[in-house]
């Protein structure tokens, strides 16, 4: 089936297809959950240039690494970080790394000493300083043939084992016995035909278990230490690096994020990737610092739908035990990859999902500056008393940059993607069949059905409370298809819809009269 387009005008049409053409202003609306996060940030290790899908907090340190290298010490990962103590759905990553960093490798021999023939090359899986904390071995094969080897990797502790290698000959069954799974830690080249010498301890480096860490220097033998480079502003804005990758990921995530860099030039990229962004670009300032007033200044810069700046660094436990400043829009990333598209951030029952929070910077804020950042068209974290009594957080508002009023709030754009990608998959099964009446009476319908069962689910479409009535229209006849579209093989699809606004605003009115006596206990 061929993919959706998005388009700006209808001078775009080309290949076959369901293109996309919003109103401006597009009607508030609602169609597929997009709970998928998008995050681009330097971790300790994992492939790099390309978007990883990621399910599992499991699967995100198999490939991408923990916090550190293993020592402790100061956080390596900003991956890491941005995920401390908070749920997440699934993860789209792009691991961004120094354009001169390097992969750690050594090349194995025939002999002992240096003196043989180089015939494989172990290269770490992916770029950094990571690799050098990878020992191997060889070993007798298991399956007894004196042409194959073993070959046993070790690292934080672990040790993998690969059996029966075979590069004698014209054979070469590395990629088969190794394969291309994103956690794998090395790469294996054939040089030559042969097989590397058994590791013995304390020969060539080895240490007394036999390992010899990649990137090791040893006398007579090629190596190359892994490293880290320097991270520019560029490794995240380049053309093809990571932010472009992740908005080219867009429509199927539901934030886009970058994280642990959150400087002016990222935020620009951000906001020059907005207009062919899918879902939106979540920022926040640079650092924990930045007043209200100055970041109400700055979120000016970026007045955009597709723009979600989110104000007021949350301070977590890190696992050290140590208070640390996290980036607010991690938070809101969170919540979003925990809630269906037409929940407001700010609900309250969204407060698990910000239970970690220890304190916030800026913590004497005022209702007034918090109003200011709303009216400014950011989102910002408040702290709460629950309904129990307890100490909670929550976000104040969900803002988009764009201060015009069908565009201001965040559920507000993604309840329009959902129901515009809803529609799009209702229609795409027009596509090549024959523009008639009844099959448009048919799309039409199941448009229409759908709309009605989320209307009496009291979901994403709002009912005239007098008619009782769902508010939309689904128009797909001769009176927006011309003959001549027709002809030309064009069917036009158009929908309004009403949805379900939030309460965003709920007056309490009290009135104490005279006649009124409100009486303190005195305690039991």
């Amino acid at each position: 089936m061929p993919a959706f387009k998005y388009i700006t005008n209808e001078s775009n049409y080309g290949a076959p297809g369901v293109y996309i053409l919003e109103r401006t202003p597009t009607p508030v609306m609602r169609g597929l959950a997009k709970n998928k996060i998008g995050i681009a940030a330097v971790a300790v290790r994992g492939p790099t240039g390309r978007v990883v899908e990621v399910d599992s907090a499991r699967r995100l340190e198999e490939v991408f690494g923990g916090r550190d290298h293993g020592s402790g010490g100061a956080i390596v990962s900003e991956l890491w970080k941005a995920l401390l103590s908070k749920p997440f759905g699934r993860l789209a990553v792009v691991r961004v790394a120094a354009a001169a960093a390097v992969a750690a490798s050594f090349t194995a021999e025939t002999a002992a000493g240096g003196g043989g023939t180089a015939v494989l090359r172990i290269d770490a899986s992916s770029v950094g300083t990571w690799g050098g904390n990878v020992g191997f071995k060889v070993s007798a094969a298991t399956d007894g043939n004196a042409n194959h080897f073993n070959l046993s990797l070790r690292y934080r502790g672990v040790v993998t084992l690969y059996e029966n290698l075979d590069i004698s000959s014209t054979n070469d069954n590395l990629a088969t016995v190794i394969g291309s799974d994103d956690a794998n830690l090395v790469v294996l080249t054939k040089l030559a035909a042969g097989r590397p010498v058994n590791s013995a301890a304390g020969v060539d480096g080895a240490d007394t278990d036999g390992y010899t860490l990649l990137g090791q220097t040893v006398p007579s033998f090629t190596s190359v230490a892994g490293s880290d480079g320097s991270i520019a502003d560029t490794d995240f804005t380049g053309t093809g690096k990571a932010m472009e990758l992740l908005n080219g990921a867009s429509a199927e995530l539901a934030a886009c994020l970058v994280a642990g860099r959150s400087n002016s030039t990222v935020k620009a990229k951000a906001y020059a990737l907005a207009p062919t962004c899918r879902s939106g670009w979540l920022i926040c300032p640079d650092s924990a610092s930045v007043s209200y007033s100055t970041w109400a200044t700055e979120v000016a810069s970026y007045r955009h739908e597709r723009i979600w700046p989110c104000f007021r660094h949350p301070y977590l436990r890190d696992t050290t035990d140590e208070l640390i400043a996290v980036e607010p829009h991690t938070f809101m990333a969170s919540v979003i990859s925990q809630t269906d598209d037409d929940v407001h951030p700010g609900a309250a029952a969204n407060a698990p999902f910000l239970a970690a929070i220890v304190s916030l910077s800026f913590p004497e804020y005022q209702q007034d500056q918090l109003d200011a950042l709303d009216a400014a068209g950011s989102s910002v974290l408040e702290k709460r008393i629950g309904t129990g009594g307890q100490l909670q957080y929550g976000w104040a508002c969900a803002r988009t940059a764009d201060l015009a009023v069908n565009n201001r709030h965040v559920d507000q754009r993604r309840i329009k993607d959902y129901l515009i990608r809803g529609i799009a998959a209702r229609v795409a099964a027009d596509v090549f069949e024959p523009n008639t009446a009844s099959r448009r009476a048919a799309t039409k319908s199941a448009i229409s059905g759908w709309l009605d069962g989320l209307a009496k689910a009291e979901r994403f479409v709002d009912t005239d409370e007098d008619t009782k009535q769902p508010m939309y229209t689904v128009e797909n006849g001769t009176a927006v298809n011309s003959r001549n579209d027709r002809k030309a093989g064009i069917q036009r699809t158009e929908v309004s819809i009403g949805t379900i606004a939030k309460g965003l605003i709920l007056p309490l009115i009290v009135e104490v009269g005279p006649d009124v006596t409100v009486v303190v206990r005195e305690a039991a």
